[in-house]
């Protein structure tokens, strides 16, 4: 019968603690720190939903939105610039020190803001199972704005 060594395990074991590190720290949540850069996605903590930056069939504009991440169409559920896509892949999504979501590109022109009047300088903004983008007060929890009360044409079983 073989054995294993020591020795030869260490390889393997230094290549699952890295897949694990990456793995564990994936996030669904954006911060002023932690925000979303053009090609990078955020998935919901179930993987049901995905948020990132997208482009229409044919088209070379790019938009930030929601959709299903488990579905064999791409189906977007929400589109935060919808009226206003961006030019090319420069695309940032972040929380700003105002405790606002703002879609800029690389020029940190804003092309979307969620324009919460009461929101504070201490939120998140986190993508949820049920497809809707919550931004809340880090530190109580509370809502002070979500995609489900501005709603695309897509239809999401859970949205209230």
């Amino acid at each position: 019968m073989d054995t294993i060594s020591g020795n030869s395990l260490t390889p393997l074991l230094l290549l699952l603690s890295c897949l694990c590190f990456q793995v564990c720290n994936a996030t669904d949540t954006i911060t002023s720190a932690h925000f979303i850069k053009d090609p990078e996605i955020m998935v919901s903590n179930g993987a049901l939903f995905k948020m990132g930056f997208f482009s229409r069939a044919n088209s070379t504009k790019r938009y930030f939105g929601i959709w299903y991440n488990a579905s064999s169409l791409f189906t977007v559920t929400w589109i935060a610039n919808r009226e206003n896509p961006l030019n090319d892949s420069s695309g940032i999504v972040m929380v700003s020190e105002d405790g606002n979501i703002l879609v800029l590109n690389g020029q940190k022109e804003i092309f979307w803001p969620s324009n919460v009047s009461n929101a504070t300088p201490n939120s998140t903004a986190q993508i949820l199972d049920s497809g809707n983008l919550v931004l809340q007060d880090k530190n109580s929890g509370k809502i002070t704005w979500q995609s489900f009360q501005h709603p695309s044409h897509t239809f999401c079983r859970r949205w209230n």
